[in-house]
């Protein structure tokens, strides 16, 4: 541990690069989103085509998650990270390049799997050069990079507009390239690539320790997926427009942005299941208010605040499969692939539940059944392990790290 504590330059130089490379996959993923409205008209696609080239990212990402982490266990992090950046800048460049739809649903599912790569190896490297003590703080970090990404996405969209979508989209796949390119040059630091036995069948992940600290990664990613599908309805059904609901979602990404790692210390300190604990507390409430608030004013800063809560979750959910990891001698990169199925397919399956919900009881109902999985989330902290509850000393140790389970 104490070799991690002081970190060489190569590591130094790791944590921001696999931070930025954070950034630009959320970037990339974001940006899409404001540009649908415009491939639906110029290609005349229907509803069912739009909703085909969203999910093509997630379901890249599930299905190369595992492969990925293989990946990582036999030739290391570095690697697979440089080739996820590759492949994340080949997916850009071609999607701005191109009108084809069955191309561009290809492109949505290449970068899904870069995402994969990304995430899997980019995790994997974090935990490889940032002490226990320090992981939480350091998960934050990645988290508020993906926060960031976020508020930025919409930003490149709106460029669009300026320079065209072509040239925006090469400039974000020629950011893939550079920091490809930076982090091949880093290399990797000492002792970060420890070959590994190969990545576990499916079922091997279905155990007590993994399954909690997942199921809040689930639930964190069907919360944040079906706000950002029902509360611009619910939002508009109160007379708001597209400005407010846009300020809407901005807030949330800034606080997800100024949350994230400030949760993620905060855990290294008191262990994770308090700051947890208090997440799904703050959402439940927060929810309810979003699905039957009468005003706007007071609708907009509860899906701010919400986003906010709700996105410490992932940061928070990832830090104790990361203790798992160690614990239980497994490779780091297939629990970490474990988390990002698990996120995937809470984002799609939150967003395509509660739009069914919505449909049929209206959009406050399809906000305010979210309230359901928080509740859940309580539950799967309080199990019957000692483990389960934050145990706090006189004195706070910084080395303590508590875990969920």
């Amino acid at each position: 541990m104490a070799s991690r504590l002081a970190l060489s330059g190569t590591s130094r130089a790791i944590i921001p690069l696999v931070t930025a490379a954070m950034f630009a996959d959320a970037t990339f993923y974001a940006v899409i989103s404001p540009l649908l409205p415009h491939y639906r008209d110029a290609l005349s696609l229907s509803h069912f085509e739009i909703a085909m080239l969203f999910a093509a990212h997630p379901a890249g990402t599930v299905l190369v998650a595992l492969p990925a982490a293989r990946l990582v266990n036999s030739h290391g992090p570095a690697l697979a990270m440089t080739l996820g950046l590759v492949m994340l800048g080949v997916a850009a460049i071609v999607f701005g390049l191109v009108e084809s739809y069955p191309v561009l649903v290809a492109c949505r599912f290449v970068q899904g799997a870069s995402a994969a790569l990304v995430w899997c190896a980019g995790l994997a490297r974090l935990q490889g050069v940032v002490a226990p003590e320090r992981r939480g703080a350091a998960l934050g970090l990645a988290g508020a990079a993906a926060g960031a990404g976020s508020l930025s996405g919409p930003a490149f969209a709106a460029l669009s507009t300026l320079i065209g979508i072509p040239a925006t989209l090469i400039a974000l796949g020629g950011l893939g390239f550079v920091l490809a390119l930076a982090l091949y040059a880093v290399g990797e630091a000492r002792g970060e690539h420890q070959v590994s036995a190969a990545t576990a069948r499916l079922r091997s992940f279905f155990t007590e320790d993994l399954l909690r600290p997942a199921g809040v990664i689930l639930i964190c990613g069907a919360v944040l997926g079906a706000v950002s599908t029902i509360a611009p309805l619910r939002l508009a059904d109160l007379g708001a427009g597209v400005v407010v609901i846009a300020v809407a979602f901005v807030l949330s990404a800034i606080g997800e942005v100024l949350m994230s790692p400030t949760a993620g210390a905060f855990s290294d300190r008191v262990g994770r299941t308090l700051p947890i604990r208090l997440a799904f507390g703050a959402a439940i409430p927060l929810l309810f208010v979003i699905g039957f608030a009468g005003s706007i004013p007071v609708t907009t800063l509860a899906v701010a605040l919400n986003g906010a809560v709700i996105a410490v979750l992932w940061p928070l959910g990832t830090a104790v499969l990361s203790d798992r990891a160690e614990q239980l001698g497994r490779p780091p990169a297939e629990v970490f692939a474990f988390g990002v199925v698990a996120w995937s397919f809470g984002l799609g399956a939150g967003s395509l539940f509660c739009g069914a919900v919505a449909g049929a009881l209206g959009n406050g109902a399809g906000v305010a059944v979210l309230a359901a999985p928080c509740l859940l989330g309580l539950v799967l902290l309080g199990g019957d392990g000692p483990r389960d509850r934050t145990k706090f000393t006189s004195r706070l140790d910084p080395q303590t790290v508590n875990s969920v389970n």
